[in-house]
């Protein structure tokens, strides 16, 4: 497992003796089955990502509008635009990769905000394929365009909040124009 989860965060190199996997593992405890395997499908690159599912299938860009990357969790671990979305839905999370995807004692909030982001992207990436003809354009194969990747923004913060809904917990209302004031009053890293 520990070896799955390396290759999922390359180029960066996890130091296994300070992450106390046993404690993620004892944080999933309170959690039923189907929100567990939200957090254990992010740990094992089991996300649903056109890029792992191959075949047939078209590989969409990222879904959020970097330039020139996959859809892929490798990419999503530290994608500057979903960490944006990620941070505006949840004020407090870690600039820290390891700490925001769970593996640096989680408790049961940092574990309820992954099973947000899980749902928030397979919500986008549903919506995606079932607009294919939209976003499978030729002139969107390296990025999205603009207009496509405020509609993805806004669909992954619109299951992002119903998640968080579920669970009782309440986040920011998201709009356009509220990210972009978010982004020119936020102070720094957390």
């Amino acid at each position: 497992m520990t070896e799955s989860i390396s290759t999922l965060f390359q180029p960066c190199e996890l130091d296994w003796n300070s992450i106390q996997f046993n404690n993620s593992i004892s944080a999933l405890q309170p959690f039923n089955s189907g929100n567990v395997m939200k957090v254990i499908k992010s740990w094992m690159n089991a996300w649903t990502t056109s890029s792992r599912m191959g075949g047939a299938h078209y590989i969409y860009p990222c879904l959020f509008g970097c330039k020139d990357v996959t859809d892929r969790l490798g990419h999503y671990i530290e994608c500057p635009m979903m960490f944006s979305l990620w941070k505006f839905m949840h004020r407090g999370l870690s600039i820290q990769a390891t700490d925001r995807w769970g593996f640096n004692a989680p408790n049961k909030r940092d574990i309820i905000h992954i099973c947000c982001v899980f749902s928030a992207h397979h919500a986008t990436s549903a919506h995606v394929k079932q607009n294919h003809d939209t976003y499978g354009t030729a002139d969107q194969t390296k990025q999205f365009l603009i207009q496509s990747q405020r509609r993805t923004w806004s669909i992954f913060a619109e299951a992002y909040e119903a998640t968080a809904r579920d669970f009782e917990l309440s986040c920011p209302r998201y709009t356009l124009a509220a990210i972009i004031q978010w982004h020119l009053s936020y102070e720094g890293p957390n």
